[in-house]
């Protein structure tokens, strides 16, 4: 999905060609509110309802893991050009009343790359709580962010330095935070 934005390769090109320096750590985000759901409305069978709502049912899809942060990860990963060789995860879940679904609340990950490269993911899904979407990459020189506000504009960015205040976009478009593509792939 993401691999096919043009922001993102020009991203990815700038971070090959040493513009942020070697990656030594990247953040993903996906906190957002719950997605849960009550009872199952009486006029729908059971099987129904949940082929409606398959990403809250792990038989029918990934559930929220693979279905939704599998996306920050890859471009992460894409943006490393590595996959990671370790995993360190915790989870959970709290008591939300009739909502049901078989995800947990929040997901903490710590990826570890071949050359020691960390990735820190978080995800949540929670109402009335801090929501943030984007994917950052911190470079020895500069910092990059990958993706903001729900991948969709992208809003691939870099910059020289520990900070983020003076960003080029990605795409073709100057703007401190956010490009925009058409429909028609152009900018």
């Amino acid at each position: 999905m993401c691999r096919h934005c043009k922001a993102r390769a020009e991203l990815y090109d700038r971070i090959k060609a040493g513009q942020i320096g070697d990656i030594v750590a990247m953040r993903a985000y996906r906190m957002v509110g719950s997605g849960a759901f009550r009872l199952r409305p009486a006029d729908l069978s059971e099987v129904l309802w949940q082929v409606q709502r398959f990403h809250y049912f792990l038989w029918a899809s990934g559930g929220v893991f693979s279905d939704f942060y599998i996306h920050n990860i890859d471009e992460c990963c894409w943006m490393k050009d590595a996959w990671p060789v370790q995993a360190q995860a915790s989870g959970g879940r709290q008591y939300r009343g009739d909502s049901v679904d078989q995800n947990f609340d929040h997901y903490n990950v710590e990826y570890t790359f071949p050359d020691g490269a960390k990735l820190f993911l978080s995800g949540r899904l929670m109402t009335g709580c801090y929501s943030e979407f984007a994917s950052y990459a911190h470079g020895s020189k500069g910092v990059a962010v990958i993706s903001t506000s729900v991948h969709t504009p992208p809003s691939a960015a870099s910059t020289k330095g520990k900070t983020s205040r003076r960003m080029t976009s990605c795409g073709g478009i100057r703007h401190p935070n956010r490009i925009r593509i058409s429909s028609n792939g152009t900018t």
